[in-house]
């Protein structure tokens, strides 16, 4: 939501614009490359830890046999999954920003991989769609 006040003289105007966030997600890991996306689920390739797409606040953490998976939910109304991962840096309820260090990946030699499902709603929704 974006919130505008104008001041007029002795007259006041509030503008509120619903839905003018930014409606995509960076790339999740530095120098990421996307190598195979799926019906609900995409492959990327990168560098470094997994980086938060956009602001927003962490849903879950849940360790399971083969890793960790996060869940954030976006402020822009995408909610994005990602595991299996090696470890996690925020914890459950904790608002995280764009660009912001959240997890470490299971390395593949010199890259990181990880696995992304994306929702809107119960929806799976394309993560190619939603990249900027």
């Amino acid at each position: 939501m974006l919130c505008l006040h104008i001041l007029l003289g002795n007259y006041s105007i509030k503008l509120v614009f619903w839905n003018a966030e930014q409606k995509g997600l960076a790339l999740p890991l530095r120098d990421g490359t996307l190598l195979l996306e799926k019906e609900n689920a995409a492959l990327f390739e990168g560098k470094g830890a997994l980086l938060a797409g956009a602001e927003g606040r962490v849903q879950s953490v849940e360790e399971k046999d083969d890793g960790f998976y996060l869940t954030v939910l976006y402020d822009n109304g995408l909610c994005c999954t990602a595991g299996p991962l090696r470890g996690v840096r925020v914890a459950q309820d904790e608002r995280v920003h764009e660009g912001a260090s959240l997890a470490v990946p299971f390395a593949a030699g010199e890259s990181a991989q990880v696995s992304l499902c994306v929702r809107r709603g119960e929806a799976y929704v394309p993560v190619s769609e939603w990249l900027r």
